[in-house]
């Protein structure tokens, strides 16, 4: 070991002894701590740093069997020392005493970025951020934004926008700027966890556009305001003329004077957020052939803060639910993902480190367990009911779930105990979320009575959630369906088109999956009365632009109506009803 990697590493086991000593590790926890460090005292710049992580594999193998998981010390430190040597193995070997060196500097820095980084992100280019970022003399003061930046640009960010394109800055010109104006953010760059500030640092554009917002919108709370003061376009929405903003420039100073469509709405007031320091995406979804966006920002609510998807949409997609790109995987994942972030405001760093070890414990059993065909064990359970205690806001804890799932280590009395578990802990917080995730563990079940069961244990979390109502129902309706029997999977879609007319766009498939039951039984003569009674329940689409109404559900049902008239001989019909479509289309926007 050489006096550089000693005294590296001796600094790091300090840090670690000094944040684990708080709570006190039992005597075998400690041993594993000790053992832990040991294996970290021997890196140096020719460590096999693969071997190392064999080790330290062991090590965690050992403290999952022998520690409480309620215990995070141990866990906390192996789980550090683990992501240290898979950052340093698949960094450039031209890097790793940089890193060494960052580390010993800018120990809180280390755990930010260690504890945040995902498989997803690339070793060598995260590093080659990092190498950009230690010299910067504010780094000390802002360990988690300078790991968000870390996080967010180890790849060039840019983001389409329809027909225009943005870049985002260079990282060291985005952390500069987050640091030089932290006084004037929303939320304070120096204190807000890393999950949260990389929905602030993806920002793309100029510094010269961050700056214009900071001096225009400082001090605003709601985006869900700044995206309908955005004048939408409509020569180019009737007409199919250019945009104005993209033949003068697509910045955001441009798109205030000159307005644009809901994707340059949902950007502009995104950017607007992450300028000020307020965590913010943009939301997309589709019905129909349409395309439509949307702005999710992180607002106050009472004590807490909470990420707001509905006050920066249009009402014609108010039920729809959105995807976002993740800024730091590049993934799109559901907007109910999202929301789950906005819970690590009231986690310390301590209880968001020990859940993100546990889930690394989690996993490791999986992939051990798979390799070998066995099911999880019980103190597998006992990790994840402690992961989830800590922080039930944590997306990976139940992706964990899904994988172990989805590869049948978990048994159907396991399966029970953990829907009962997510619908405890998560369920009345992050409704969205868990139904999402119920959805996944649900399906791997075999037996429909089973499936059934918790369904019914679902449907009375969600009564207050009609949207969330239909979705249940739809997936039982498919589920049924699946098990051959269409007369009661039927019954459930017509209970859809009955309850649920206006809650979001299952209805449209509610009532395709009923003509299509109903022809099965011979019962055509039934299908008429069917829409009739959908469109007497579905609510027109207003006074909203063409674009919009023809999102709406009576739009939509409308028009499968017509299409089953005539397809069916009544001519006559369809040709009245055509008349009222078109009579709803061409009302003038007010």
């Amino acid at each position: 070991m050489t006096c550089r990697a000693f005294v590296v590493f001796s600094c790091i086991a300090s840090m670690t002894c000094a944040v684990a000593g708080k709570s006190g590790a039992d005597d075998a926890g400690a041993k594993l701590i000790a053992e832990s460090k040991a294996v970290i005292d021997t890196f140096s710049e020719g460590t096999d740093y693969k071997a190392s992580l064999a080790k330290l594999d062991a090590i965690f193998d050992r403290a999952f069997e022998s520690v409480s998981p309620r215990k995070g010390d141990a866990f906390r430190a192996i789980a550090l020392h683990r992501r240290l040597a898979k950052l340093l193995n698949g960094a450039a070997p031209s890097m790793r005493p940089m890193l060494l060196k960052a580390f010993r500097d800018q120990p809180a820095f280390m755990h930010a970025l260690l504890f945040a980084i995902k498989p997803q992100d690339n070793p060598t280019k995260v590093t080659a951020v990092i190498d950009q970022l230690v010299r910067r003399n504010q780094l000390a003061r802002f360990p988690n934004l300078a790991a968000a930046v870390c996080l967010v640009h180890d790849e060039p960010l840019t983001r389409q926008i329809v027909e225009n394109k943005t870049t985002a800055p260079a990282p060291v010109a985005i952390f500069d700027y987050y640091a030089a104006n932290a006084k004037k953010m929303a939320f304070d760059p120096g204190r807000a966890p890393v999950t949260l500030l990389i929905w602030v640092v993806d920002f793309t554009g100029s510094v010269d556009e961050l700056k214009w917002v900071l001096t225009r919108y400082r001090g605003r709370q709601s985006l869900g305001k700044v995206y309908f003061e955005i004048e939408y376009d409509l020569d180019h929405l009737r007409r199919g003329v250019p945009k104005r903003v993209t033949q003068e420039g697509y910045t955001l100073p441009n798109i205030a004077r000159y307005g644009g469509v809901c994707a340059d709405q949902a950007y502009f007031a995104m950017s607007v957020g992450k300028a000020i320091g307020i965590p913010s995406t943009m939301a997309k979804g589709e019905r129909s052939q349409v395309f439509h966006a949307w702005v999710g920002f992180i607002r106050q609510q009472n004590r807490t803060v909470v990420w707001d998807f509905n006050t920066g949409r249009y009402a014609a997609y108010k039920t729809l639910r959105g995807m976002v790109t993740d800024p730091q995987t590049r993934q799109l994942i559901p907007d109910s993902y999202v929301s789950l972030t906005a819970g690590a405001m009231t986690i310390s760093n301590r209880e968001r480190w020990h859940a993100i070890a546990l889930t690394d414990a989690l996993q490791h059993q999986i992939s051990k367990s798979g390799a070998q065909g066995n099911s999880v064990s019980q103190r597998w359970i006992e990790a994840l009911e402690a992961a989830l205690l800590l922080n039930a806001a944590n997306a990976d804890i139940w992706s964990v779930v899904g994988d172990a799932s989805e590869k049948g280590l978990l048994s159907l009395s396991l399966k029970r105990d953990i829907a009962n578990l997510l619908m405890k802990v998560a369920g009345k917080r992050f409704p969205d979320f868990t139904l999402a995730v119920l959805k996944r563990l649900i399906v791997s079940i075999e037996g429909t009575a089973e499936q059934e069961r918790i369904w019914s244990s679902a449907g009375r979390l969600f009564k207050s959630r009609p949207e969330l109502m239909a979705e249940i129902m739809m997936a039982r309706a498919e589920m049924w369906k699946k098990a051959g029997d269409d007369r009661r999977a039927g019954s459930i879609y017509s209970d859809v088109v009955i309850r649920y007319a206006n809650s979001g766009p299952f209805v449209v498939e509610a009532v395709k999956q009923t003509e299509q039951q109903l022809m099965k039984l011979d019962r055509a003569k039934s299908v008429p009365k069917l829409y009739e009674n959908c469109l007497n329940r579905t609510e027109k689409p207003g006074n909203y632009s063409v674009q919009f109404r023809e999102l709406s559900n009576w739009y939509r049902v409308a028009t499968l109506y017509q299409q089953w008239l005539e397809k069916n001989g009544e001519t006559r019909k369809a040709g009245i009803l055509a008349g009222i479509i078109m009579k709803e289309l061409e009302k003038d926007k007010k």
